[in-house]
C-alpha cells in the first residue's frame, strides 16, 4: 500500500510538468464538479418533491379513512359510509390530527365542445 502511496504522491505533486501530473489532476477538478453537480441536483430534486407533495397532500389530505370493499376498484366511487361517532370519537385522540371532513368522489367523462 505504501508503494501506491508513493508513486501516486510522486506523479501527482511532481514540480515538472508532465501529461501524467495534468490528467491526474484534470481527474480530480472533474470529480469534485461532477459530486458538485450530483448534490445540485439532489438538492433539485428534494425540494420539487417536497412541494409536489405538498400540494397533493392540501388537495387530499394526509390520512384517508374509507370503507373496505374488495370487488371495486380503488378509483371508482366508493360506497357512502354512514357517519360513525366511535370512529371519529378515535381519530379525534389523536392530538396530531388537526381536523375530519367528509368527502365525495364521482367519476366523470369531460367533453369540450
Amino acid at each position: 500500500m505504501q508503494l501506491a502511496t508513493f508513486l501516486a504522491r510522486r506523479i501527482a505533486f511532481n514540480r515538472q510538468r508532465s501529461f501524467s501530473r495534468f490528467i491526474i489532476r484534470l481527474a480530480t477538478a472533474a470529480t469534485a464538479l461532477s459530486v458538485a453537480a450530483m448534490i445540485l441536483t439532489l438538492a433539485f430534486v428534494n425540494g420539487f418533491q417536497f412541494a409536489v407533495s405538498n400540494k397533493i397532500f392540501n388537495f387530499w389530505g394526509h390520512l384517508r379513512v374509507q370503507e373496505y370493499e374488495p370487488d371495486k376498484a380503488m378509483i371508482a366511487e366508493e360506497t357512502p359510509w354512514p357517519p360513525n361517532d366511535t370512529t371519529l370519537q378515535i381519530l379525534h385522540l389523536f392530538p396530531q390530527i388537526k381536523q375530519v371532513q367528509a368527502f365525495a368522489t364521482k367519476s366523470v367523462v369531460v367533453e369540450k365542445k
